[in-house]
């Protein structure tokens, strides 16, 4: 699954940047940035966090 550049795109579309996402989210922003460049893989955990953040209803 290429989720990479999703992230990516729902963190741009918020007109966020790294630093104010991982603190939203409680991540350091190295943690965000390998995320988004798929240097490291995307646990469930931190999926529904993200979405948490995003505003991402998850049941539709």
């Amino acid at each position: 699954m290429h989720y990479e550049k999703s992230l990516r795109e729902l963190r741009l579309a918020r007109k966020l940047s790294i630093s104010e996402t991982a603190r939203m989210l409680g991540t350091p922003k190295s943690t965000l940035s390998l995320l988004e460049s798929g240097k490291r893989k995307l646990s469930l955990a931190t999926a529904i966090k993200i979405g948490k953040a995003y505003g991402i209803d998850w049941h539709t």
